[in-house]
């Protein structure tokens, strides 16, 4: 992680939007998941950023399995192994909105989510993914989440060179004229 502390386009934008209440794709104070360990089941945060609003944000328990129809094929699939599909499709089931899942795109090397939400890919802007705030290199169905990892973030993104963001907060509680120290931080992938 890189300190923004040299401001840059993306830093101050993205920061003036979340400090003004939106999170676009920067990420918002959460509450941390609990040791999952000795659990049964995988818990995990997903959130997910459209280009206009926040269309999920909470912990999901990713199941056993997960069945879905891809939408250009019609053929019925079922994910058993924990991943960022299965988290986003589980995050669909609990909030009540529509994920639309291509297999034709790569065959054999995944699936490819078209739309989230009505929100559909378009030209070279669509959806993508991260673990941990690292960029995937992989499909969704194909990048495993354990108990190691701990958030799953969905964002349309509009640019190649988008980052995705995080403010961090000096402080976990503020009280009413308090102040606390946020920082603008970004996952430099090249360093």
């Amino acid at each position: 992680w890189i300190d923004s502390s040299q401001p840059d386009v993306y830093s101050t934008s993205y920061a003036i939007i979340s400090l003004v209440g939106k999170t676009l794709p920067v990420n918002s104070v959460q509450e941390p998941v609990p040791d999952q360990k000795d659990s049964e089941f995988l818990d995990i945060f997903v959130r997910i950023e459209s280009s206009n609003d926040t269309v999920f944000e909470d912990n999901v328990t990713l199941p056993d399995s997960i069945n879905f129809t891809s939408t250009n094929s019609g053929i019925q699939y079922t994910l058993t192994e924990p991943s960022a599909l299965m988290a986003l499709l589980q995050a669909a089931q609990d909030e009540g909105f529509v994920v639309s899942v291509n297999d034709s795109y790569y065959p054999g090397f995944g699936f490819f989510v078209d739309s989230i939400d009505g929100v559909n890919n378009q030209g070279f802007n669509g959806w993508s993914y991260a673990v941990d705030y690292f960029n995937a290199q992989v499909s969704a169905d194909n990048y495993s989440i354990d108990e190691e990892n701990d958030e799953v973030t969905w964002w349309y993104s509009t640019s190649f060179d988008m980052k995705l963001l995080r403010l961090v907060l000096s402080d976990s509680s503020i009280e009413q004229n308090e102040s606390t120290i946020a920082t603008v931080e970004f996952f430099d992938e090249a360093n």
